[in-house]
């Protein structure tokens, strides 16, 4: 029986519904506030070490051009889809499509090193105005839109009240084995007031996140999380959490160093660089060679998914979301060949490639306006479309960057033959 007025967390797996509501609670005390010291016979009954590890993941932001598209009533693409759905999509997957690279990085981390007690996940999000949740509850858009309303704010009790309760909670029953690791800014005092008022000097995060931006801190933790390199942590009280401007994704990666070893074809067989499906998205103009390089590189190990394929499909999106879902769901590698100029028209793809483990190549095809409309009048029959399609494509263009959650991107520039060539973007 617990003690008269305790929190404590349930125990359960993740798999049990039960616990989807985050961190269980039976409302009997709230202790606030670190941990008192005990006296020395509690601690030689106790084990010396910490043996489990639990992330703290911030969330994603609700307010962005991401958000604006999940919340657009006439989305159709398969997450958008879902969260209309009575039993919504797995929070992780929303906040991953919300936040891209960061979010991404952090529950790849998480999911790396966490050593959770039994019953938790390696890592808990960090939600607006519900708390600490398990990464793999289903969320709807209604919720989401309840969340969208509360500011995260040291300030605010609708945020900061939820999240000291199940903190509390958290660490009530496993705070004397268990380390937490607050991944997410520690610039502000949003995240770090609320939780140093639970764990005080126990709560830990990563120094080399300082001076680091979103998208430099997600590339951060994805890279230790592939090489299997955990990061050091210490206590957020005391340290320094401001510092000059750390190199970011970009610049790390004009000053990093290359191997001297033969470039290899980015357009081989996915099977022999990764045991994963390849998606394969093409990015251009119409006219720039697109379906061209898809046949001469491509067409012997990826299936074909276009638009132009079924162009009397009153709702081509969603058919195109079925085919890349069979693909992948076959274990098969597959290439999206459509203008995708836009974020908005590539972060679906990005998504349901994401949540079957796949890898992502962008190809992104150098070709101007002018020679495009050239290479266009050289065709014959349906392959011609007006000029006025390739115009209004360039004036949507926006050129993707790995930060939107591709895992190579290359440049494709057309040649006399019909010929291409590819460089490292």
């Amino acid at each position: 029986m617990p003690e008269a007025g305790a929190l404590i967390i349930k125990v359960g797996t993740l798999d049990d519904p039960s616990v989807y509501g985050g961190p269980q609670m039976v409302r009997t005390r709230s202790r606030i506030g670190p941990r008192p010291r005990r006296r020395a016979a509690d601690e030689a009954v106790r084990p010396a070490v910490t043996p489990h590890i639990v992330f703290l993941l911030s969330p994603a932001h609700l307010g962005g051009e991401r958000a604006r598209l999940v919340f657009h009533p006439d989305a159709r693409f398969e997450l958008a889809e879902r969260l209309r759905s009575p039993a919504g999509a797995p929070l992780a997957a929303v906040f991953a499509f919300l936040s891209g690279l960061y979010f991404r990085g952090k529950i790849t981390y998480a999911e790396a090193f966490g050593r959770p007690p039994p019953g938790l996940s390696g890592g808990l999000v960090i939600s607006p105005g519900a708390g600490l949740r398990f990464p793999h509850e289903p969320v709807t858009l209604e919720r989401l839109a309840e969340w969208s309303k509360v500011p995260i704010d040291a300030s605010n009790p609708r945020f900061t009240r939820p999240l000291v309760e199940h903190a509390a909670a958290l660490d009530e029953a496993h705070g004397a084995t268990t380390r937490f690791v607050l991944l997410g800014s520690v610039a502000t005092d949003k995240y770090v007031e609320p939780l140093t008022k639970v764990f005080g000097d126990r709560l830990l995060f990563p120094p080399d996140f300082i001076g680091r931006g979103d998208m430099s801190r997600g590339a951060l933790l994805l890279r230790a999380a592939r090489a299997r390199c955990e990061l050091a942590y210490v206590p957020v009280v005391g340290a320094r959490r401001h510092g000059p401007r750390a190199p970011g994704v970009a610049e790390t990666r004009r000053v990093r160093s290359r191997p001297a070893e033969p470039q290899r074809d980015p357009t081989e067989r996915a099977d022999q660089r990764d045991a994963r499906p390849e998606v394969v998205i093409l990015v251009g103009l119409p006219g720039a060679g697109k379906t061209t390089f898809f046949g001469q590189r491509l067409a012997a190990t990826h299936v074909h998914v276009s638009k132009d394929r079924f162009p009397n499909n009153r709702r081509p999106a969603h058919r195109q979301a079925e085919l890349i879902e069979e693909a992948l769901a076959a274990h098969r590698s597959v290439v999206v060949d459509n203008t995708n100029v836009t974020v908005a028209e590539r972060a679906p793809i990005l998504s349901q490639a994401r949540a079957h483990g796949a890898r992502v190549v962008g190809f992104v095809f150098d070709c101007t306006t002018r020679e495009c409309v050239a290479r266009n009048a050289a065709r014959a029959g349906p392959a011609r479309i007006p000029n006025v399609g390739i115009f209004a494509a360039a004036k949507r263009f926006s050129r993707p960057v790995e930060e939107e959650g591709f895992d190579e991107l290359y440049v494709v520039r057309p040649l006399p033959g019909p010929a291409f060539e590819v460089r490292r973007a």
